[in-house]
Order: C-alpha cells, then structure tokens, then sequence
C-alpha cells in the first residue's frame, strides 16, 4: 500500500510544465485527504483485528462450554453407574441379612421346638413314673381317687407321637 510520505515527492521541472506552486497545493491536498484515509484504514485494521480477536475469543468460550457439557454428560453418567451399583450392593447386603435372620430365626424355632418335645417327653415320664407308683401301692381309696389321673394320662399317651 502507498503511504502517505511516497506520494510527496520532489518533481523534475520542464520548461513549458505546470505551475509549480499550484501542483505542491493539489499534492499537498492529496497527501492530506490520502492521509486521512491511510490513517482510517488503519485504525480500521486494527478494529478487524480486535474483532476477530474477539471472535476467537468467543469461539474458545463456546469450545469450553461444549467441553463442559460434555464433560457434565459423562460425570452423570458416572454418578449414575456408581449410584446403581451402590444400590446393587445395598441390595445384595439386605437380602444376606434377610437370609442370616430367617436362617436365625429357623433354628431357634427347631430349638423351640426339641425343647417343647423334650418337655413333653418328661412330663410323661413324670406322669408314668406317677402312676407307676400309685399302681403299685394299691390303695383302694387311691385307686378311686386317681382314676382321673389315669385317664388323662391315658387320653395324653394318645395324643402323643410315638417315640422311636
């Protein structure tokens, strides 16, 4: 581009040429307005540039922001893979201890159960023992008076199982 400087120059003088004094004005005047232009244009690069440093600038925002989202994607998706498999895990571990308890809770019902059994097993003992002994004492007046108690010794003989 020509600057303003190379358009003032000096110019060779010719006999029968144009008037010296009018050209340097005209020149003088064109260097002026040219370098007003210069001058703009200038100052209009440099507005180019800004902007589209700006633009750059704007343009990196808008990567970064994309980036971000992406990146706020992924970690949900992350978040929400560690939540299931916590989940997976707090259910796993309640039905283990669901399973310990009922498996508790089992035992001690056979407990309860051997012991109802044993204590049945002596009760009848103790009653056979009983009446064993009142049978062989052979009281008369026992004898009527017990009577009940043979009987229901007999009706809860029936009602038990049978031992092996």
């Amino acid at each position: 581009m020509l600057r303003p400087m190379d358009i003032h120059t000096d110019f060779k003088r010719a006999f029968k040429g144009y008037d010296v004094e009018e050209v340097d004005e005209f020149v003088a005047k064109i260097v002026s307005h040219y370098e007003s232009l210069y001058q703009e244009n200038q100052r209009l690069q440099e507005q180019i540039e800004a902007l589209k440093a700006e633009v750059q600038k704007k343009q990196n925002r808008e990567q970064d922001v994309l980036d971000l989202i992406s990146l706020t994607k992924q970690s949900v998706a992350e978040i929400r893979d560690i939540a299931n498999t916590r989940a997976a895990a707090i259910l796993d571990e309640a039905e283990r201890q669901a399973a310990v308890k009922l498996s508790e809770a089992e035992a001690r019902l056979n407990v309860v159960k051997r012991t109802e059994r044993l204590f049945k097993e002596r009760m009848r003992a103790v009653m056979e023992a009983t009446w064993k002994m009142l049978e062989e004492s052979q009281l008369e007046e026992v004898d009527e008076e017990t009577k009940i108690y043979r009987n229901m010794a007999a009706s809860v003989r029936e009602e038990l199982p049978e031992q092996d």
